[in-house]
């Protein structure tokens, strides 16, 4: 997974997620941090040895040796930081179906604030305005189907091979 602009989000927004690699596995940032953050607890774990945090405590245990070297060492009181965790989205109900339609230019350029008609099965037509990421909003139903989303007539005009264009105005 590869993405030359923009961010890459993972979620797994009702179970766990496993990330395993039968060689080796990495996580770089080249320019800023890493972060990890868990609400109950972080574990790393090599070799029989480990390193704990949980309940704002953090253990470090090893079978061999612990080598901590450095020009200065401090041991002070005690410190904390607290870390908001992201909120994911409330996942779709076993038994419901979802879509969402992003609109883009034919160089992937978001169409922001364009009137689309969506034909909803058992639901009829419905008028939607693309948010700035040019996304639809998500459509749900208790049965599959096949909807229809269609620009609003004489409302968008895209020059041939430009990303300029002129959006529908909402009303």
């Amino acid at each position: 997974m590869f993405a030359a602009k923009g961010k890459i989000e993972l979620q797994a927004q009702s179970d766990a997620m496993e990330l395993t690699a039968q060689q080796g596995m990495k996580i770089t940032s080249l320019a800023q941090l890493v972060e990890m953050s868990a609400q109950k607890e972080i574990l790393l774990t090599s070799g029989g040895a480990y390193i704990r945090i949980i309940r704002g405590n953090i253990e470090v245990h090893a079978p061999g040796t612990i080598d901590i070297k450095g020009a200065k060492k401090t041991l002070s009181g005690p410190a904390s930081m607290d870390y908001a965790n992201k909120e994911l989205p409330i996942a779709v109900p076993a038994g419901l179906y979802d879509e969402q339609n992003r609109l883009m230019t034919t160089h992937g350029v978001p169409l922001e604030d364009v009137a689309v008609e969506v034909d909803i099965p058992d639901e009829g037509k419905k008028v939607f305005f693309t948010d700035q990421d040019g996304n639809i909003p998500r459509i749900f139903s208790d049965k599959p189907g096949n909807g229809k989303v269609t620009l609003v007539p004489d409302e968008l005009i895209v020059p041939p091979g430009s990303d300029e264009y002129s959006p529908s105005k909402k009303s």
